[in-house]
């Protein structure tokens, strides 16, 4: 307790100086519509700034969980793309084979009657 009564006597002008620089910032800012205005105006900056740095910083760490869901992600599609080539590849005969049918030229086929 004494240290801190000798630390307020030590340096109770750097305090009171401290609190009329206080006092009159409130009063040339409450007071004064033009300085108020620019007052508002940066402290909107400033806060905007610091909320976009916040977020920037917040989502680089909610990365990690964005690239699980991707990695997920491309497992599932990787097993699609595999699935899908497993089914052409059963398909791919049986379409080979009706494409080159539909290639040939129609046979012009004969009654059996008109023999």
């Amino acid at each position: 307790m004494r240290n801190l009564l000798n630390f307020l006597l030590k340096y109770n002008y750097w305090f009171l100086f401290l609190l009329l620089e206080v006092a009159s910032f409130v009063l040339l800012f409450r007071f004064n519509h033009y300085q108020h205005c620019v007052l508002f105006t940066s402290a909107n900056a400033v806060v905007g700034r610091f909320f976009e740095v916040s977020g920037s910083i917040s989502g680089y760490f909610h990365l990690k969980s964005v690239n699980e869901d991707l990695l997920d992600r491309n497992v599932l599609l990787e097993q699609r793309v595999e699935m899908l080539t497993q089914a052409l590849a059963e398909q791919g005969m049986d379409s080979v084979r009706m494409y080159s049918l539909e290639r040939l030229q129609p046979v012009q086929y004969e009654d059996c009657d008109q023999k």
